[in-house]
């Protein structure tokens, strides 16, 4: 008998296409025009890996599966462009817009050339003193920090039968569902305060999800997703710290008469100290009603009566990394457990992952990552990732 997870998975890969992006600009980017003001400017990245994948299923009725592939990574290839302009007025405006693509199509031989090509990053910002805010789409700002700061973020991480993984067209999935979520790029209106003794606070109103939408009934949500995200950030001699605490709230509610309401909330805190080449990362994650691999999605099941039951969903990661030269090796443990308070909703979710790798990096534009992940869903199935392959900045 499949699990509810795996039942829900269609659902969740569908979502995935939207989840697995980082824009990582600031690394380089080639200026095409600097005059009265305004800036415009160029930025690309560009990988490929060999990923080989063991799939053993608890289930002895499954199939195991051996399987190579050549695909991109947890980071999709990009372009990217970046405007900004200063006025009369002392006002910072600016822009990003940028295009994701995949290069695994050869997984539907119906679509050989059909690449997956998707946007992540298109908003606007308006700063001064005062702060900044922006409006469009960007990352939403629960959990960020948390993936942003992943000592692996740039690899491969999890791939499974069960996530979906092993033969998708696009991303794999780093540590979602084993110590993260992610937070979708979706439509929001952001304001981030100055920087003042080194904290900094992010409040935001996020286009809400319907996650009471379900077997044909549509749902409302009479106020956006609020998020929040207080960060401080302090650098000495030789290190730094990032520490952060953030939230996020939401309502979904069925638009039927008494219709019945997911309530959505969650915390997500951790920091990453830095020290002569050493980097730290703890970080952690609660929510209710909070999905184990995006914020708002498969955060809840249906109980026998027809109402909904928010799942609690716990998430864990602990990284230490070491670059020393042009090496840097690291290693990560990661978790996440979803359950419900009754027998029919019970570990819906429970899954580990072990990871290690060195990266070499030959320039400032070019890197050679390699890796090895032991991810494992509990009862369902245990998957042995190695992959390697290059990336390359401009």
């Amino acid at each position: 008998m499949k699990s509810k997870f795996e039942k829900r998975k269609s659902h969740l890969i569908l979502f995935s296409l939207l989840a697995c992006c980082i824009s990582f600009n600031s690394n380089a980017e080639i200026v095409l025009y600097d005059k009265d003001k305004t800036t415009v400017s160029v930025d690309a990245f560009l990988s490929a890996f060999y990923v080989s994948t063991d799939s053993d299923f608890s289930d002895p009725a499954r199939i195991d599966k051996k399987q190579s592939r050549v695909r991109i990574g947890y980071i999709p290839n990009w372009i990217g462009f970046n405007f900004s302009n200063e006025t009369e007025s002392g006002l910072k405006l600016g822009a990003r817009t940028s295009f994701f693509v995949s290069v695994g199509d050869q997984v539907d031989d119906s679509k050989l050339t059909e690449s997956v090509v998707d946007t992540r990053q298109f908003y606007g910002t308006v700063g001064g003193d005062w702060g900044e805010v922006l409006f469009g789409k960007d990352f939403e700002i629960f959990s960020r920090t948390t993936v942003f700061n992943d000592v692996n973020v740039m690899g491969v991480g999890n791939i499974s039968q069960t996530l979906g993984v092993v033969d998708f067209e696009f991303v794999s999935f780093g540590n979602l569902g084993s110590g993260q979520t992610f937070p979708l790029p979706i439509g929001q209106i952001t304001y981030r305060t100055p920087t003042i003794n080194g904290f900094k606070l992010a409040l935001a109103a996020v286009d809400p999800s319907k996650q009471a939408r379900n077997g044909g009934i549509d749902s409302e949500e009479d106020m956006p997703r609020f998020e929040a995200e207080l960060t401080y950030d302090r650098e000495w001699d030789g290190g730094s710290l990032t520490a952060f605490l953030g939230g996020t709230t939401q309502e979904s509610t069925q638009l039927i008469a008494n219709g019945d309401t997911i309530d959505s909330t969650g915390v997500n805190y951790g920091f990453v100290l830095r020290q002569s080449g050493f980097v730290l990362h703890l970080s952690a994650l609660d929510g209710s009603g909070i999905g184990p691999l995006i914020n708002s999605q498969g955060g809840f099941a249906v109980n026998g009566n027809g109402t909904f039951e928010e799942l609690d969903v716990e998430a864990r990661l602990a990284q230490v990394s070491y670059t020393f030269n042009k090496e840097k090796l690291f290693v990560s443990l990661g978790k996440t457990e979803q359950e419900g308070a009754t027998a029919a909703s019970a570990n819906t979710f429970d899954a580990t992952s072990f990871a290690f790798g060195w990266n070499h990096r030959f320039n400032d534009k070019l890197t050679l990552l390699v890796e090895y992940n032991n991810f494992e869903h509990e009862g369902l199935e245990d998957v042995k990732i190695i992959s390697t392959g290059l990336e390359l900045f401009f």
